[in-house]
């Protein structure tokens, strides 16, 4: 019993958060959501203004959603941690006169490759489930 207009507002000025919507009422919402869910069975005008479609009907695709932003957070989190470790020690052993600056420098490609690889290993369980789930980002 709110217009659209009135969700829109509620969730733009409301902390951030993910909007789940399937008609022409929700578009506002669905625009001004952090992340905008269109579901199964909506209006084909709800797509435009959603992130996310999920094409398989039920409740069960909004959770495994949440679990896939979770395990894609984690794998964000330990690349991180990695590169700010491998980057961290090669640049002490750098300053420290361990190894020569310009060996330092070469390996730098080596710690970007290592994450991008990291990165696909951790997201090929996210991507099957994806494929399953018949959700488009």
């Amino acid at each position: 019993e709110v217009s659209p207009e009135e969700k829109g507002q509620k969730v733009k000025l409301g902390p951030p958060s993910m909007m789940v919507g399937d008609g022409a009422n929700d578009i506002v919402a669905l625009a001004e959501a952090s992340v905008g869910v269109a579901v199964h069975g909506g209006m084909e005008i709800s797509l435009k203004a959603a992130d996310i479609f999920i094409t398989t009907p039920g409740l069960k695709p909004l959770v495994q959603l949440k679990y896939l932003s979770l395990e894609t957070m984690k794998v964000i989190y330990r690349n991180f941690r990695f590169s700010l470790f491998y980057n961290s020690v090669g640049a002490i052993a750098a300053m420290a006169g361990f190894i020569n600056p310009f060996i330092a420098a070469l390996l730098m490609p080596a710690s970007a490759a290592t994450v991008f690889l990291s990165s696909i290993a951790g997201t090929r369980r996210m991507r099957r489930m994806l494929r399953e789930l018949s959700i488009s980002l």
